[in-house]
């Protein structure tokens, strides 16, 4: 593959960047991505960036705080009126990873994983008995795009059927997935959440509505603290990772028109 790839730059054949192989092999060149299933039709219950939450207060979840939502959750369709829902491979994998963790948390995790553009996709929350190809994901399997996954689950930490989709990057972040954003949204993808945006956001919810700039500035820095934030907006999270490895996370909202 090297000495191939030599001859061609000996020859003067300009090689195709891998951004360009992914628009082309997902995309028709206007970054919509409008051929690519996964939840079409879903509604978005909470995008990546600030959201509401639960919190552990004296070993008891409570709702209403603020936390840094590392995907993006979708309804399950027919609870709204639409399609039959299923979920469906957007993207060819070279590898896929199941978890259960035994209704905690994510419920059941499927990783399926692009190394060629070095992303992972998660879904989280599917029932075990409701995900089709289980025995593949548990072999690690490639899966391929337009596959039949399974359903939108209630299974782990949930109020509700729904998935919650995250895609984080292989290194310490993916050169395709960062082209395709600055591409769609420029300067705007590096502008970390300002402190009005933090505090204004914070003043939605009742825990917060009465709270000083500065104990809600002393909150969000605590918060991403724990989380090992070390940037965030609405289109990618940069973290430390549980492995001390620094990884991306990217909105599929904003990367993929909705996906």
């Amino acid at each position: 593959m090297w000495l191939f790839h030599n001859l061609l730059n000996l020859c003067g054949v300009k090689r195709m960047s891998l951004y360009d192989e992914f628009i082309k092999e997902y995309d028709d060149g206007s970054l919509q991505f409008n051929d690519i299933n996964y939840r079409k039709g879903a509604t978005i219950t909470a995008s990546l960036g600030l959201s509401n939450g639960y919190r552990e207060v004296d070993g008891n979840l409570e709702w209403g705080y603020v936390r840094i939502h590392s995907g993006v959750d979708r309804a399950k369709l027919n609870d709204l009126g639409g399609p039959t829902d299923i979920v469906i491979s957007p993207f060819n994998f070279n590898r896929s990873k199941f978890i259960d963790y035994n209704g905690v948390v994510y419920g059941s995790l499927t990783s399926l994983f692009n190394d060629k553009y070095g992303f992972e996709f998660r879904i989280a929350h599917m029932e075990l008995d409701k995900i089709l190809i289980l025995d593949d994901l548990k072999q690690e399997k490639p899966i391929y795009r337009d596959v039949k996954i399974g359903t939108a689950g209630d299974y782990g930490l949930s109020a509700g059927e729904h998935t919650h989709t995250e895609v984080k990057s292989i290194n310490e972040k993916s050169e395709v997935l960062e082209q395709i954003l600055t591409k769609k949204f420029g300067d705007d993808v590096n502008k970390q959440y300002s402190e009005q945006e933090v505090l204004a956001y914070y003043r939605t919810t009742e825990k917060f509505s009465g709270t000083s700039n500065s104990e809600i500035l002393k909150d969000w820095q605590e918060l991403k603290s724990n989380r090992g934030c070390l940037f965030i907006n609405k289109y990618l999270y940069r973290y430390i990772d549980y492995d001390n490895s620094q990884k991306t996370r990217y909105s599929t909202e904003h990367l993929w028109n909705g996906l």
